[in-house]
């Protein structure tokens, strides 16, 4: 039996008063994620490596990554991690039939348990084999719906809970740093 579910999220909290995360209930997971991320970012790795990397540790989730959407129709992924090793080679490919087109025409975070059996035709899901997927859309400071942060998993992800709210709070920092590079440029 497959499942599908779309979190109902407040946008944000006025980006949780710009990190300042009154939004953070201290939860372990947010909490790791926060710490990794800084980490990685302390390394130098870029936004979206820091970002992924971050991700697929706190998450405990073999996969993780950005993605950018191109249009309407398409998605770069800037970053994808791989049992914490960030892959270099682009990936390119069309949102329809993917679990990634529901979170580009969602408002809040999407979940797919036993995701190959909701989309059957996503081959890439096959070739990884994976059972659970998880994702959110990130801003431009405008509003703009830029991609999404997403997680994939090759078993049952556990707390629902505790990974939407990782993945919002990822997808803060990611628009807050995204904002700073811009403001910078």
């Amino acid at each position: 039996m497959s499942g599908v579910g779309v979190m109902n999220t407040n946008r944000s909290n006025n980006k949780a008063r710009k990190l300042g995360m009154s939004k953070l209930p201290g939860k372990a997971m947010e909490k790791s994620a926060k710490a990794l991320y800084e980490h990685f970012s302390g390394l130098k790795l870029g936004v979206f490596d820091s970002v992924a990397l971050a991700l697929s540790m706190a998450t405990d989730c073999r996969y993780a990554g950005v993605g950018r959407y191109n249009g309407k129709a398409g998605v770069r992924v800037m970053s994808f991690c791989d049992n914490a090793r960030i892959i270099k080679d682009p990936i390119e490919y069309e949102l329809a039939n993917t679990p990634c087109e529901k979170v580009a025409e969602a408002s809040s975070s999407c979940y797919f348990r036993k995701v190959r059996a909701t989309f059957p035709d996503d081959e890439m899901l096959f070739e990884l084999g994976v059972d659970d997927y998880a994702g959110c859309n990130y801003y431009s400071p405008e509003g703009e719906k830029l991609g999404h942060l997403f997680i994939m998993s090759n078993r049952l992800i556990g707390n629902y809970t505790d990974v939407q709210s990782t993945l919002e709070y990822m997808c803060l920092l990611a628009e807050v740093e995204l904002a700073e590079q811009i403001a910078l440029h």
